[in-house]
């Protein structure tokens, strides 16, 4: 077992703490450690949040803590937000939402089926000037990142067990005809 350098000094959690806020309305705030994104996501002078139970995003002020917005979203919330062309781009379990992260207006939505299932558990990726994300019923689908029109959806596999749960990985090796 290691020993412990007295010379390297320590810190509890609250000696660290620069500011804290407690959103409003929360339930459960906290995603599966499996996730790879950033929640709270940085950007410039905002943290934005995405609140699992009920489903909403907030953006705060990164040096003060203070809330800048809410914005509720339909079911539960996704693992993390995700910005890509000014765009701040935030899940439910069945929606993908395009807000303006200045305001948390909603620009577009995108539900690729119905309300009442869980049909995408992956998270966006965006790539000349597209957003990529899979679904549960095994589609790849490719929206234009500033409207949500449907470019093209793919089907990845015929097999009845063949979710898109996790993130698109994009290389521009394959991208020509997208």
């Amino acid at each position: 077992m290691p020993t412990r350098d007295a010379r390297v000094p320590t810190f509890t959690f609250h000696e660290l703490t620069i500011w804290r806020t407690d959103l409003p309305h929360v339930e459960h705030a906290a995603m599966p450690p499996s996730n790879t994104r950033p929640n709270p996501l940085v950007a410039d002078d905002n943290l934005f949040v995405s609140v699992y139970r009920p489903g909403a995003v907030c953006a705060l002020d990164r040096n003060s803590g203070k809330l800048l917005w809410r914005r509720e979203l339909s079911g539960l919330g996704g693992a993390s937000t995700y910005l890509y062309n000014d765009i701040l781009f935030a899940k439910s379990l069945h929606t993908l939402c395009a807000l303006h992260p200045e305001n948390g207006e909603v620009l577009w939505a995108f539900c690729p089926y119905d309300t009442n299932h869980e049909p995408i558990y992956s998270s966006p990726t965006g790539y000349q000037d597209r957003i990529y994300i899979g679904d549960r019923k095994g589609f790849l689908h490719c929206l234009d990142a500033a409207t949500g029109q449907t470019y093209w959806k793919f089907r990845t596999s015929p097999g009845w067990d063949c979710d898109v749960n996790s993130t698109a990985v994009i290389s521009n090796l394959s991208m020509a005809n997208c």
